[in-house]
């Protein structure tokens, strides 16, 4: 005998797996579909044409979306820091503050609060800087600091946005206490990426021993999760902590699962070479991987598919980053030595914008 509303599962199933074979499929399920024909989403309702260009004076090393997805920061090579507010209804971005910072700005992360953002520079940059973002100016909160011969280059924080992990290329890696200004060390990891998971022990850390490391500062404990072929450029988590994103060097992209420290999937076609390169899990559920590219281009990724759904053309120099918006999931942004960020979003408006487009390009 067959349970109650078994039709009604099946179909909905039906409809799931349209949903993950759908290329272009950017929205939440249950899917809106007829039953007479398979579902299929089309590209003028993805995020694949620029609809504002946002200039700096320099070189963009970094961008980064608030958790609010109302916010968005922009780091360049000259020092200059943009806060910019977002119009998810129009698809444009406003100029909100100017943070001048005495180094060139090589990653920037939110607080998961977004009253903060901690600042981390390039190559031999030692200060790792904090500012409180809330108001009509931004406030330098306190830096992070124990030697000159230090390098602090990236950061993460934990997910009460008390703590911040920070190091670099040099052996230094730090827990830092914005509440008491206690430092916690862990000697020698040469850091290449680091995040931190929900459960407010466990930061993961890719270093230049091809490896993804898992730290524990209050025990005292580590472990490597997963080792790679080639050196790892850069690394990033997706919201749900389930997999791991690599950005490895003349190897491109590749996922690794979180919990198992299994190999997951290999994405191919973003070239690099010379360049340090980030990449981004993005869209409704992160189906979606964006990545920059020394070809000038931006990738775009199925997460299920190791070929690149897109290639979107705009930028005239090496695309160095990417940051898709965890809220408005319709849009993301690219940054690259061009000195330009690019807001990507659909070409067609959606149904409930109240504008026809953003700030034209």
């Amino acid at each position: 005998m067959l349970p109650p509303r078994r039709l009604e599962g099946l179909l909905k199933q039906a409809l799931y797996l349209q949903s993950q074979q759908c290329t272009y499929h950017n929205t939440p399920f249950p899917v809106s579909s007829s039953l007479l024909v398979d579902h299929t989403c089309s590209r003028e309702r993805f995020p694949s044409e620029t609809k504002q260009i946002l200039e700096h004076r320099d070189e963009v090393l970094h961008c980064a979306w608030s958790y609010s997805g109302l916010y968005l920061a922009t780091g360049a090579l000259d020092g200059s820091l943009y806060i910019w507010k977002y119009n998810p209804q129009c698809y444009q971005l406003m100029e909100d503050k100017l943070i001048e910072v005495l180094f060139s700005v090589g990653y920037i992360a939110w607080s998961p609060d977004d009253t903060m953002i901690c600042v981390c520079g390039v190559e031999k940059c030692p200060d790792a800087l904090v500012y409180t973002v809330t108001g009509s100016s931004a406030v330098l909160k306190c830096k992070i600091t124990q030697s000159p011969e230090d390098v602090l280059t990236k950061c993460a924080w934990s997910p009460d946005s008390r703590y911040v992990y920070t190091g670099g290329q040099q052996g230094q890696f730090y827990k830092y206490d914005l509440h008491t200004s206690t430092v916690y060390k862990w000697e020698g990891v040469r850091l290449h990426g680091v995040a931190t998971l929900s459960d407010h022990k466990t930061v993961l850390a890719a270093d230049s021993h091809k490896r993804v490391r898992t730290y524990n500062f209050d025990e005292n404990t580590d472990s490597t999760l997963f080792e790679c072929e080639q050196q790892i450029v850069s690394m990033s988590l997706s919201s749900d902590e389930k997999f791991c994103l690599l950005t490895l060097a003349k190897q491109g992209l590749l996922t690794i699962d979180v919990a198992s420290g299994a190999f997951v999937r290999k994405f191919y076609g973003v070239a690099q070479k010379d360049y340090h390169l980030n990449a981004f899990f993005g869209g409704v559920n992160e189906e979606f991987i964006v990545s920059g590219s020394e070809d000038h281009k931006v990738y775009v990724y199925r997460r299920n598919c190791s070929t690149p759904i897109l290639k979107l053309d705009g930028h005239s120099s090496v695309g160095s980053c990417v940051s898709w918006n965890p809220v408005y999931t319709d849009c993301f942004v690219s940054g690259s030595d061009d000195a330009n960020v690019r807001l990507w979003a659909p070409p067609l408006p959606s149904d409930d914008s109240e504008c026809s487009s953003g700030t034209q390009v």
